[in-house]
């Protein structure tokens, strides 16, 4: 899984690199927001809650009139208690994504589908110990965007398919995450 995925962040970037040769015309966006992040494996719904707050940052480059290359991250802490026994724990998921977009349109608003890939680093803690790990995982967006000139609103719904082996276990920590932020294109 971790061969293939980083096989396809290269592919990625080389396509982007030759693409890019051949446009005259680059631009950029940084997009900032927030957004709900939801974890398929029931046991953390149970001991984290659903609709947990996430905050992200992404970066894009232009590739002619409608294709972007992207690099995203956000940042999910949420504290729970544990089931068996109340006690506090966290769980800290940062990831470093990069795919490729879509937009879609010719005016204002601008409809887009994303696919990529990406590498999560998790941490939770609680009075058990500490669980420190990192996997690869693979995800799709679509969403759309609102242009007031070099300005933008962007809002976007984000499957993300993700699993840990922790202690041999399989733990399914990718799910289904809803994104709103400002952004601008430069």
């Amino acid at each position: 899984m971790r061969k293939l995925s980083l096989i396809f962040i290269i592919i990625t970037m080389i396509a982007t690199f030759q693409i890019s040769g051949m446009i005259n015309q680059s631009k950029f966006s940084i997009t900032v927001g927030g957004g709900i992040r939801n974890i398929s494996e029931e046991i953390f719904e149970t001991v984290y809650g659903t609709n947990n707050i996430a905050y992200s940052i992404d970066f894009a480059y232009k590739l002619g009139k409608s294709l972007e290359m992207f690099v995203h991250s956000d940042y999910l802490k949420v504290d729970g208690e544990l089931e068996f026994d109340p006690k506090a724990t966290t769980l800290t998921i940062i990831p470093a994504e990069a795919g490729l977009r879509i937009l879609l349109g010719k005016s204002k608003f601008k409809p887009y589908l994303g696919l990529g890939a990406g590498y999560y680093m998790l941490k939770e803690e609680n009075f058990i110990g500490t669980v420190d790990e990192s996997s690869t995982g693979f995800f799709g967006e679509g969403g759309f965007r609102f242009y007031f000139g070099k300005l933008f609103i962007d809002l976007k719904a984000k499957y993300i398919k993700l699993t840990y082996d922790v202690s041999g276990t399989e733990v399914d920590l990718g799910g289904l995450s809803y994104f709103g932020g400002i952004g601008i294109s430069f």
